[in-house]
């Protein structure tokens, strides 16, 4: 697909280092062939495609007079431009669902894909070995401290808000912590005001937050992984096919379980609750799990067609692989969980863009409206960035009270309960699972999957087996990577700046990707005639610090560097663009 570029080379080299999480498409040069991946979202997206060239004997390009050159696509406009025609197929394909009948297939469509994206659920049923550890009290409720396994060896910390008079039996809401290091403390104040109006409310660490670090460093007492521990237990666990969602969601799932066994909890009213990334849990939670009424998610439904024009994807567990590719956006959860009760929850000043929150309210709300339950969805909006729900905490009360209670009278005054850390509410003795208790981490948990479905290795005994197994990989990289046959004409390039450095030649060089994306390079070329070795180098270490390390052309191979860093570390002068040749005009071969 060939794109019209729209900013300029300047803006390219500001902007063609990939950050954060991005939408991928990466290119890469195999034998003769270009392959361009499937479209995935995955966090910290890597710039590819450039091509390694051997110099034949030397016939220099002649330098072009200055022209205007070209301007070129940014590395995420063309990642965006790419995605674009799932994203208009999926548009085309709701707007064809007119009929009840449809909609419940396509609910069953996106169920069976989003399963499929997850790697299903772990489904385990082992004993939960639910314990008790202490109980807390407050003014009108009580916090019971809890510990379960959502998977044999797997810990769940989790606070208990509970009303602190009656034996309920009591609504209860599953309250998924967001992106931060306290986990669950973060529900006190809704947990409290909830409780204190008939409502238990069940809030558990989520994976890599509060007492769940899965890679502590016992001499810091920090994560090995830093602060984004779900992001970095995705990576592993994307080399079986699987995703780190499928272990955070049955976290919850297995606290509905909890939940179900104990007589003073209402088990037919259950709620999910949460926001940012709490809110994708909720999403995900209320879309799988049908023991859930009524689902509120904040701060986090939008819509791709307008995220990727700003941040683009972002944790771990909110990027799934193949997701746009498959047709899945945003709105899917929502109507998945339809006719289930759900509120979205959003601020007009939110990084996820409110404009795709209408987008996704509104196309939710025919596809309620087709199952007869238009009224069961509701969209809460308010000033504010991302997170400032605190004036919509009434409107979320009152939600509950009417699907979980059953009661439309005027919930209790909000008590604003400051907010704090909360050590009393800790459920190890160490203020950590991996320290207090004996079990598995994440990745432990990944490795043992692994083992129980990996096929055990063929030996490789003799040169058939081996051409056998090179054989099959030349097949099934390509296959597992999402690679394509691309073209196979040689690419084209543009001379930007030449130097003279005694026995070599550098030039620096852009390439023109398929996709419309310029990839910049460093070229050092003998003047020796003659066909050469070359070495292609890349690194994440600076164009010029392993450019000026590397380049020793006296008789040794040719060395190119190129890759992502140079478009921000070159201290070279901008120079026109040259016209386009091929490498065959230049004296190169392949």
């Amino acid at each position: 697909m060939e794109l019209v570029p729209d900013s300029s080379f300047e803006a390219m080299k500001a902007t063609n280092t990939p950050h954060g999480s991005q939408l991928t498409k990466t290119h890469r040069f195999y034998g003769q062939r270009f392959f361009s991946s499937r479209f995935s979202l995955l966090p910290g997206a890597f710039l590819s495609g450039i091509l390694l060239v051997v110099p034949s004997p030397i016939a220099q390009p002649q330098e072009q007079p200055a022209q205007p050159g070209p301007s070129a696509p940014s590395y995420e406009q063309v990642m965006n431009q790419l995605a674009q025609p799932f994203l208009d197929q999926r548009h085309f394909t709701m707007g064809g669902i007119r009929t009840r009948q449809q909609a419940e297939a396509r609910q069953a469509h996106v169920l069976a894909t989003f399963l499929k994206l997850l790697g299903g659920l772990p489904n385990n049923h082992d004993p939960l070995n639910a314990q008790v550890v202490g109980t807390v009290s407050g003014d009108g409720f009580r916090v019971e401290r809890l510990i379960y396994d959502s998977l044999p060896g797997y810990h769940v910390t989790a606070n208990l808000y509970l009303p602190a008079t009656g034996n309920g039996p009591f609504p209860a809401v599953i309250y998924h912590a967001g992106h931060a290091p306290f986990g669950k403390t973060e529900a006190y104040g809704l947990g409290a005001n909830l409780a204190r109006d008939g409502i238990a409310v069940m809030a558990y660490d989520p994976l890599g937050a509060g007492e769940r670090l899965q890679a502590m460093n016992p001499t810091t007492g920090k994560s090995w992984a830093g602060p984004d521990e779900h992001s970095q237990a995705e990576i592993s666990i994307t080399l079986l096919g699987d995703h780190v969602a499928r272990y955070m969601v049955w976290d919850a799932m297995r606290g509905i379980d909890y939940l179900s066994t104990r007589p003073d909890i209402d088990a037919g009213n259950i709620g999910s609750f949460g926001c940012s990334g709490g809110g994708t849990l909720s999403a995900y939670l209320t879309a799988l799990d049908t023991r859930v009424k009524a689902g509120v998610v904040a701060c986090y439904l939008t819509s791709y067609q307008e995220l990727l024009k700003g941040i683009g994807p972002q944790d771990g567990e909110q990027v799934i692989p193949g997701q746009i590719k498959d047709g899945l956006d945003f709105p899917d959860w929502i109507e998945l969980a339809a006719p289930r009760a759900y509120a979205m929850v959003s601020t007009t000043e939110d990084m996820f863009p409110y404009a795709g929150a209408k987008a996704a309210h509104d196309e939710a709300e025919r596809f309620y409206q087709l199952l007869g339950a238009g009224e069961n969805l509701q969209w809460l909006t308010g000033p504010g960035t991302h997170g400032m729900i605190f004036p919509m905490f009434s409107q979320i009360e009152a939600f509950f009270h009417h699907w979980l209670l059953h009661n439309d009278n005027p919930p209790a005054a909000l008590v604003a309960f400051p907010f704090k850390p909360h050590p009393e509410l800790l459920c190890t003795t160490t203020g950590q699972v991996t320290t207090a208790l004996p079990g598995r981490t994440i990745y432990q948990v990944n490795q043992d999957r692994a083992s129980s479905i990996l096929p055990a290795k063929a030996p490789i005994a003799t040169r058939h087996d081996l051409e056998k197994l090179q054989s099959r990989l030349m097949n099934e990289i390509p296959a597992v990577t999402g690679m394509d046959a691309g073209a196979t004409t040689l690419p084209q390039f543009d001379v930007i700046a030449r130097e003279d450095r005694g026995d070599s030649v550098v030039q620096t060089v852009v390439f023109h990707s398929r996709s419309g994306m310029a990839l910049p390079a460093r070229l050092a070329l003998p003047k020796k005639a003659g066909h050469h070795p070359a070495l292609l180098i890349t690194s994440e270490r600076t164009m010029e610090a392993l450019f000026w390390r590397s380049i020793h052309c006296h008789g040794h191979p040719a060395r190119m560097r190129c890759g992502p860093q140079w478009a921000r570390c070159s201290r070279e002068p901008r120079a026109p663009f040259s016209t386009a040749k091929p490498l065959s005009e230049c004296g190169l071969r392949t």
